[in-house]
């Protein structure tokens, strides 16, 4: 016999939602653990004890996905966690589509954590952290992060940028990060450090020429939008947010 689970995620209105999501989560490995093979979540839009307006937004937020290769390009597979990622993921489809149905130019850019205000007390705890070497791999991810300027120089440089004739279908996506991860160790030991071993190496020259590059291949943005990031953490206390 199979077991599943029916579940309503009810939860105290004055409880954050984060927290429930963290409990209700937590529900769910625990039935996989004793065997249940399916779990069913019900859902009601405007109950203030049933915060969960959508089941995706459980998404896969407790698994480290593995990257393929490092670092990772833009020709690497999307790999969408939740119902902000497939957001993302679905509206560079629909532009390309565009570009393909009607021959408009579109661009997608992908940067990674934008150092906003709202960011500045986390980032600055970060980067005192890097200082003081204090490093929790049990919170690590990735480690893409950019400033508001570098994202700004991007959107400018992808507005100035005018696709080859040859190129049939005008649509091009590009990542956007600071040339180094948001960490003081080198890129290799952080990934070591979240997977326990390193992921594939598609260029071993890209971290020989800096241990310390962004997870994240910026090289084709350098080459085809002239752009290139300028601000690192290290200078962090000089940056306009």
């Amino acid at each position: 016999m199979k077991l599943g689970l029916f579940m309503m995620p009810l939860h105290p209105p004055e409880k954050s939602r984060t927290q429930g999501f963290d409990e209700d989560i937590e529900v769910v490995v625990r039935a996989e653990e004793m065997g249940f093979t399916e779990v069913w979540v019900g859902q009601h839009h405007t109950l203030a004890w049933e915060p969960l307006p959508s089941n995706d937004i459980f998404g896969i937020h407790n698994r480290a996905l593995k990257p393929l290769y490092v670092p990772i390009d833009e020709k690497h597979p999307l790999w969408p966690h939740e119902s902000y990622s497939l957001s993302k993921h679905f509206g560079e489809r629909m532009a390309e589509s565009y570009a393909a149905a009607y021959g408009i130019e579109a661009i997608s850019l992908r940067y990674n954590w934008v150092w906003v205000e709202r960011w500045r007390e986390k980032a600055a705890r970060l980067v005192a952290d890097n200082r003081a070497g204090i490093f929790d791999p049990a919170t690590a991810w990735l480690g893409g992060y950019i400033s508001v300027r570098d994202v700004a120089r991007g959107c400018l440089a992808a507005a100035n940028y005018h696709f080859p004739a040859q190129q049939a279908i005008p649509y091009a996506a590009f990542f956007l990060t600071a040339a180094n991860t948001s960490y003081a160790l080198p890129t290799l030991d952080l990934l070591r450090a979240i997977y326990g071993e390193a992921p594939p190496q598609k260029d071993p020259d890209y971290f020989a020429a800096d241990p310390y590059a962004t997870v994240f291949d910026i090289r084709k943005a350098e080459r085809r939008l002239g752009w290139t990031p300028q601000d690192r953490w290290q200078t962090f206390a000089g940056w306009e947010l």
